[in-house]
């Protein structure tokens, strides 16, 4: 983060500041709980193991910086040393909220991440959010300088339902890009407004500094392993497709579906329709899981609900997923998803359906996933796709690309990532065009990956605005065997959707 801050124009970096008295003291079962996370669920160097770079200076304060009820107050002679060396910009890297003993100058800014109802280093930042269903962890970057504090970025995250320590781990990789983003913004005198949520607005909460008791963490996790484990030895969790051709049911009216089981041994899923040729067919994605990567099918179905065999239409020795499909000028042109080359790439059709090859790289040097393409009445050539930071999750921040031209050359949206959030960023099928403009359709992970179908309305999209807002829900059935949905696609008359279908695993 400090380096991709130092490659932006005009901007020194003067040093740390060592505040030891800031450390929070905690129990014995979250001592306990924190070296059994850290060396059973999340291995690797830990986020609260800072170390100071080599090549910038440091100082331990001198003056008395107290903490006390999840606030450190920051003495006088800090604010006359930070005016003194010209700094204007105080990154917060404390486990308590600061406060100021004196009001600080209009040109020092004092930026802090919050992440649940704790400050993001607090070690136990998250763990309610942790133990509670739906598992969410807000993750907020706030200009503390200000009173109440100026809300600068917000981003919702899923939490890892067994590890506290990897939910902060993949909360601060992906925000450590937040302040790289203000702070550009800031120097190309931009307006940066916070990726909008799910039609909620932010609200300043001073953080509570508490958490749920150490060994309530470890009661907690220690269930939640062991009921997941008993499930999985009873139940077969497995994508599966399903489809029609009947225009009348409802998206989530399953029982007018036909559904294509796949063996016990792979998972059918990210189904996408194809008119070709004069027949049907649904691309889709086939995983086995024992292998670690998935390869492209395609399968004919009929309007009496019949189908044929799945055939080959991609495998390479990179993971293959959501073939997104399209036609132009009579060619079958296909994104599927390559996040592991750090590409998206656009293959064309040379013989149905086994043989394709790469026609043009739309876009270099990204992880992205799921990448979805729109072409306007005008002609104009849109692209949905997650785009991953570092060491993030998956499916948490949407970003837009834009072209004159299919082939390109592709341009970034003015406002990337247009949403920051795990219930409505990560695409889910094609965009919708209706009589009231474009829907899409966003995978909702908050209660686990791919949970279910969020409709977001369009309501403005250009080069330099983009505005969606919330147009209601595809949920599975309760208390049924159909568990998640997350992909769904319509095309001259057919509809696909897949599900999570828990089948028992013998018998």
């Amino acid at each position: 983060m400090l380096l991709d801050m130092l490659a932006i124009e005009k901007t020194v970096w003067a040093g740390w500041t060592r505040v030891a008295s800031a450390a929070p003291a905690l129990g014995l079962g979250a001592r306990i709980y924190q070296a059994f996370d850290q060396r059973l669920m999340a291995r690797g160097v830990s986020i609260d193991q800072l170390k100071t770079p080599a090549h910038v200076p440091a100082h331990v304060a001198e003056a008395n910086w107290t903490s006390t009820q999840g606030i450190t107050s920051v003495p006088e002679q800090a604010i006359a040393e930070w005016c003194d060396n010209g700094t204007g910009l105080v990154i917060w890297l404390l486990p308590t909220a600061p406060s100021f003993a004196v009001p600080l100058p209009a040109h020092i800014a004092v930026w802090g991440l919050t992440l649940g109802n704790n400050m993001a280093m607090h070690p136990l930042a998250s763990a309610q959010e942790m133990l509670q269903s739906p598992h969410l962890c807000e993750t907020c970057l706030y200009d503390f300088a200000a009173s109440p504090p100026t809300l600068l970025y917000r981003s919702m995250s899923a939490a890892v339902t067994n590890s506290l320590a990897a939910t902060r781990q993949r909360a601060l990789k992906k925000a450590k890009a937040f302040m790289v983003r203000c702070l550009a913004a800031q120097q190309s005198q931009q307006q940066l407004l916070p990726p909008a949520l799910a039609d909620t607005a932010a609200k300043w909460l001073a953080p509570v500094g508490t958490a749920p008791h150490g060994f309530e963490l470890l009661a907690g996790v220690a269930l939640r392993i062991l009921r997941n484990r008993l499930e999985r030895r009873k139940y077969l969790d497995q994508w599966q497709l399903a489809f029609t051709f009947d225009p009348n049911p409802d998206w989530n009216d399953l029982e007018h579906f036909h559904f294509v089981v796949p063996p016990r041994e792979v998972f059918w899923a990210d189904p996408m329709p194809l008119y070709w040729q004069d027949r049907y067919w649904i691309m889709f994605e086939e995983l086995p899981f024992a292998a670690p990567c998935g390869r492209l099918l395609a399968i004919e179905v009929k309007a009496d609900g019949s189908y044929g065999s799945p055939l080959a239409v991609m495998e390479t020795p990179h993971h293959l997923s959501y073939p997104f499909v399209l036609q132009e000028q009579g060619q079958l042109l296909m994104v599927p998803e390559t996040s592991a080359t750090r590409q998206v790439e656009l293959h064309r059709c040379v013989d149905f359906p086994g043989k394709w090859e790469l026609d043009t790289v739309l876009l270099k040097g990204v992880n992205a996933v799921d990448t979805t393409i729109w072409r306007s009445p005008e002609g104009h050539w849109w692209m949905w796709v997650s785009v991953v930071e570092e060491g993030a999750e998956r499916g948490e921040e949407l970003h837009i690309y834009h072209a004159e031209q299919l082939r390109g050359p592709w341009l970034p949206h003015a406002c990337n990532p247009v949403v920051s959030d795990i219930r409505c960023a990560r695409p889910a099928g094609p965009i919708i065009a209706d009589d009231r403009g474009l829907l899409r359709p966003a995978q909702n992970s908050a209660a686990a990956y791919g949970h279910h179908i969020e409709w977001r309305r369009i309501t403005q999209l250009s080069p330099d605005h983009y505005e969606e807002q919330s147009e209601g829900q595809l949920l599975p059935p309760q208390n049924t065997a159909w568990l998640r949905i997350h992909t769904v696609g319509e095309a001259n008359g057919l509809r696909v959707l897949d599900v999570m279908v828990r089948r028992p695993r013998h018998g």
